[in-house]
């Protein structure tokens, strides 16, 4: 757990500090897991359980996957770091898109991206929805 941690600071610190422009904004880490909690929301649409997001003060969204889940292995594979972008078509020109932009809920378009220097996922998000919201609005169209 300890190693969890430390690897979580260092991906949120260096990129909230160094690496990203300055009009995106720190939305959530994304963590995919094997774990089962009976807090898991499931998502028909995309085909995983999510939890955690609600609770945690740092924004930490765990996501197990079922194998036909529609994303691309590094998305299932590895843990991502998320930004609230003013616009989402201009903060991906230029930039290796994994999946999307699409319109994931109402209101809530989303595109990742792979980071050109680690090859990492980044999930990218243009909302005006508050955490509150968000987290309303996501149990409103999914469930246990």
């Amino acid at each position: 757990m300890a190693r969890i941690s430390a690897t979580i600071y260092l991906i949120l610190f260096c990129a909230v500090v160094y690496a990203i422009p300055q009009s995106w904004q720190y939305n959530h880490l994304g963590v995919p897991t094997q774990e089962h909690t009976k807090d898991e929301l499931y998502d028909k649409q995309y085909k995983y359980y999510t939890w955690g997001y609600d609770k945690s003060e740092f924004n930490i969204q765990m996501h197990r996957f079922d194998k036909e889940a529609p994303f691309p292995e590094i998305i299932k594979k590895y843990p991502h770091v998320a930004f609230s972008v003013p616009n989402l078509k201009e903060a991906i020109k230029g930039r290796q898109v994994v999946w999307g932009p699409i319109e994931s809920k109402p209101g809530l378009l989303v595109a990742m991206i792979e980071d050109p220097a680690t090859g990492m996922p980044i999930e990218l998000l243009q909302t005006k929805l508050t955490k509150k919201g968000m987290i309303e609005l996501h149990k409103m169209l999914i469930k246990k």
